[in-house]
């Protein structure tokens, strides 16, 4: 088990709230998780997965949100297309 990084920014497009808004949860709830802000500390952890030749880390996390209520949240980071092997 690790601690969140906490210089990771979440990504809150239309297709992140959708889904999590499936679970009954909110963008607020999943960050109040995230930065630990529930009477819980938040646990995670770093799983690697294969996707073709490149590898992406995800995260298993487990914590509260401020009010206490148990969220178990599956996140990894967005890395932007940085132009690396384009033609």
């Amino acid at each position: 088990m690790i601690k969140p990084d906490k210089t990771l920014v979440p990504d809150w497009d239309e297709d992140n709230i959708s889904h999590i808004a499936e679970h009954g949860l909110s963008p607020e709830q999943v960050e109040e998780v995230y930065y630990s802000e529930g009477p819980f500390p938040a646990l995670a952890v770093k799983q690697k997965k294969k996707k073709g030749r490149s590898t992406e880390y995800r995260y298993r996390l487990w914590g509260t949100d401020a009010t206490g209520k148990y969220v178990l949240n599956l996140l990894w980071p967005h890395i932007p297309n940085t132009g690396h092997g384009a033609a």
